[in-house]
């Protein structure tokens, strides 16, 4: 019995190490290497894209837009969504690249440029993954030759060719049988046909998405659908179908059907799809007699229960009978249309109706009397010229949830009618771009507590922040920023337990900035008070708030803080924080990207810091955007920039005391655009209005995502470097008041402008 325990255990230990071995290893070096072969490609000739993909790295399971099962180790995803530098031109894909690749199931390569691929031999060489389901080659420049390359994609379920060069008639291969879901809208298409060129129904029987949205396509391609049983959603919008559309029997199942921006006349279901649960009929082109009879013809559709009819001419219908058959109808779209007083007062016959969008009504629109919805959730009125009456008829729509009442040019006081006030269900109350003035009305919303989302920005509320506000306990999000509010945060903001993002930007409140007030709010995770008066407290509080906020703005102006707030010691998750323009005193904060791993976005200008610039304990990748301008820094900026923040794309640090050389690790950071060390006291070489000297490093060549290069007003002298062209991205640079001889080489393609 022991000899077989031993024996059965060995498989096991062999598992473990083989895991073991994985795990130390990172994922499989072919894999490695093709992934280091594909960076190439992608930034050829002189691209900077993917720098976490490193030769010297094992672990590329942890690359940027890497997946690996977590069981083999194999890589099973790549999304290189927009990720070659759109300035390199046109990119030609080797195939073969992805044959390493024997577990890849999704591949997203969308908004590459990729306009062809690079043929072995003069033979073309198809896709070959097995088991490849996704594939996502969307907003490149194919043309019609992509199809003879998906012969090796015998698993493929998922196929978006959208916004491409496709054109003309479209040959889809019997090999695409196994798609479940297909986007070729946004391209110049006229015609579909089977494998062979032959105009006959789609094979596809599992095919359950199409879009063909945007397109040449005629009324035939209705014919081609034959095959589709499975489908349920079809795209036929902003094509060229005209008259009457005959849906077939074959699409039984469809529940999604959009035919906008055609010039229907009529609908009919031979026995079609009785199931169909949305329909789209945005800017139908039929006029007069032949939209009444369109819009009788959508009776064919008894389980509809969302219809789209923007933008079309609507005055004169009598919508409620037009439409009283769909007695399943749940969410009627109307935004841009025109309409009259009876049109709009028939949809009361529409009592199903849960959602309502009337935004952005042709001319002046008759709102009295009309809507007696009494089970509408969602009403959408933005956009249009009311009046305060309108919440009279609101009130009386008591299951309401969402009103959107955005720009409407409503003014004065918010009605305290118990109709309004009884809207005992609403969530989102938006009524920005209106004319309020008091902030009175805080006291009248305090009474709706439901509500999850108030938007009030931009209505002129003056005076100071009512207690009322403090009683809508279910709140989450709050924008009342861009108005003239004053005075003092209420302490009662702390019962405001459920709040995640609160703006209050933009108006002349006094915000501490302890931010004390908010540390009882657990959930809060992005708070926004710039341009208000940020003030430090006598007695900064020791204690941790509850919250972990992901973003921080105080950038204003206001009194010396003498030093960072403490609480924001505690806090990891930031990815944003702007403290600009408040005087906090003190040395830079390295133990802040220290602590918050997920730091992008760092704006510390004139904050009168000072000291030396202190980099961070280990190398911070996330990190693209710092700006120090603007305090008092001293010393020299460290030489190990480059390798401690190499993901940086703006660096702003000019109008400092730095001194000493500018270091050359700084053409180590590959995705820097934008730099400006100006109106510092730096020697040796390079930038704007210090005391540079000397020739112009090459290293600067290195900097290949650069855009903006100012060297104006040193002692610069010597020949020009012979490329600035290794900066693909470099548009503007500044020679003047230097002492720089001999001529301006460049070989690029990319305009540039030049100052000397």
């Amino acid at each position: 019995m022991g000899l077989s325990l031993h024996i059965s255990i060995v498989p096991v230990i062999m598992m473990v190490v083989s895991l073991q071995v994985w795990l130390s290893l990172g994922c499989f070096e072919e894999e490695r290497v093709a992934l280091l072969n594909l960076k190439d490609s992608l930034n050829y000739p002189n691209g900077t894209s993917l720098p976490s993909w490193r030769k010297g790295d094992a672990r590329c399971c942890d690359w940027q837009s890497i997946t690996c099962n977590s069981s083999t180790g194999r890589v099973i995803e790549l999304d290189l969504w927009d990720v070659r530098n759109g300035e390199l031109g046109d990119w030609y894909l080797n195939a073969s690249l992805f044959l390493p690749f024997q577990e890849l199931n999704s591949l997203n390569l969308m908004d590459n440029q990729i306009a062809g691929w690079v043929e072995n031999k003069g033979v073309y060489q198809p896709f070959k993954m097995s088991k490849l389901e996704e594939l996502y080659l969307s907003f490149n420049r194919l043309n019609n030759s992509i199809v003879s390359y998906m012969d090796g994609l015998s698993s493929l379920k998922t196929l978006s060719l959208r916004y491409n060069r496709l054109e003309g008639s479209i040959d889809l291969k019997e090999c695409l049988s196994n798609l479940e879901t297909l986007d070729l809208s946004d391209n110049n298409i006229t015609k579909v046909v089977a494998s062979g060129g032959v105009s006959q129904p789609f094979k596809m029987s599992k095919l359950e998405y199409l879009n063909l949205r945007y397109n040449r396509l005629d009324n035939s391609i209705l014919s081609y659908v034959d095959g589709l049983s499975s489908l349920k959603t079809l795209y036929l919008g902003y094509n060229r179908l005209e008259g009457l559309i005959d849906l077939k029997e074959c699409l039984s199942n469809l529940e999604t059907l959009d035919l906008s921006d055609n010039n229907i006349t009529k609908v009919v279901a031979s026995g079609g799809p009785t199931n169909l649960s949305t329909l789209v009929l945005n800017n139908i082109t039929a006029y007069g007699s032949s939209f009444q009879t369109f819009l009788q013809s959508l009776g064919a559709f008894p389980n509809l229960t969302t219809l789209f009819l923007g933008f079309n001419d609507l005055r004169g219908r009598i919508l409620g009978d037009d439409l009283r058959n769909l007695s399943s109808l749940e969410e009627l779209y109307l935004y841009g249309c025109s309409l009259d007083e009876n049109s709009l007062q028939s949809l009361g016959a529409l009592p199903s109706l849960k959602n309502l969008s009337l935004q952005s009504l042709s001319g002046v629109v008759p709102f009295q009397g009309f809507l007696n919805l009494k089970n509408l959730e969602l009403l959408d009125l933005s956009g249009n010229t009311l009046n305060s009456s309108i919440f009279q008829a609101i009130g009386k729509m008591t299951s309401l949830k969402t009103l959107m009442l955005q720009g409407c040019s409503l003014n004065g006081q918010l009605p305290t009618t118990q109709g309004f006030l009884n809207l005992k269900n609403l969530e989102l109350f938006d009524m920005s771009y209106s004319t309020l003035n008091s902030s009175n009305i805080f006291k009248t919303i305090g009474t709706m507590t439901s509500l999850k989302t108030l938007m009030l920005n931009d209505c002129s509320l003056n005076g100071q922040l009512s207690t009322g506000l403090c009683d809508l306990n279910h709140l989450e999000d709050l924008d009342i920023s861009s108005n003239d509010l004053s005075g003092f945060l209420p302490p009662c903001l702390a019962n405001l337990t459920s709040l995640q993002q609160l703006d209050l930007s933009s108006n002349h409140l006094k915000i501490p900035m302890s931010l004390s007030p908010l540390y009882n709010l657990s959930k809060l995770e992005s708070f926004d008070g710039f341009d208000n008066e940020i003030y430090a407290e006598e007695d900064d509080h020791n204690l941790s708030p509850k919250f972990q906020l992901k973003s921080l703005s105080l950038s204003s102006h206001g009194q010396g803080a003498r030093a960072f707030p403490k609480f924001l010691y505690h806090q990891f998750n930031l990815q944003f924080l702007d403290l600009s323009n408040i005087q906090i005193k003190g040395e830079f904060p390295s133990w802040f990207i220290e602590n918050n791993t997920y730091l992008k976005s760092l704006y510390l200008e004139n904050c009168s810091l000072s000291g030396p610039f202190l980099l961070p304990r280990s190398s911070h990748v996330t990190l693209s955007i710092l700006s120090i301008s603007m305090n008092d820094f001293q010393g020299q900026i460290p030489a190990e920039i480059g390798a401690y923040l190499p993901g940086l794309q703006v660096l702003l640090m000019s109008d400092n005391g730095f001194n000493g050389n500018i270091p050359s690790s700084l053409g180590s950071m590959s995705s820097l655009q934008l730099l400006d060390l100006s109106n510092n006291f730096l020697t040796g070489r390079i930038l704007s209005n210090n005391s540079l000297q000397g020739q112009i490093p090459g290293w600067i060549r290195n900097m290949s995502s650069l855009e903006f290069l100012d060297l104006s007003r040193n002692n610069l002298s010597g020949p020009l470097p012979p490329r600035f062209d290794a900066s693909p991205k470099l548009r503007y640079v500044y020679l003047s008041r230097n002492k720089l001889q001999g001529p301006i080489a460049t070989n690029s393609t990319t305009p540039r402008s030049y100052w000397h």
